[in-house]
């Protein structure tokens, strides 16, 4: 389950850092 739950009203921006992070706990597991 992604740790960031990202919603479609979040900016493109916050959505763009939300999925960098989620690649990145990933990438750590």
């Amino acid at each position: 389950e992604p740790l960031l739950v990202i919603e479609p009203e979040m900016e493109p921006g916050l959505v763009s850092v939300s999925t960098t992070c989620i690649r990145r706990e990933s990438m750590l597991t």
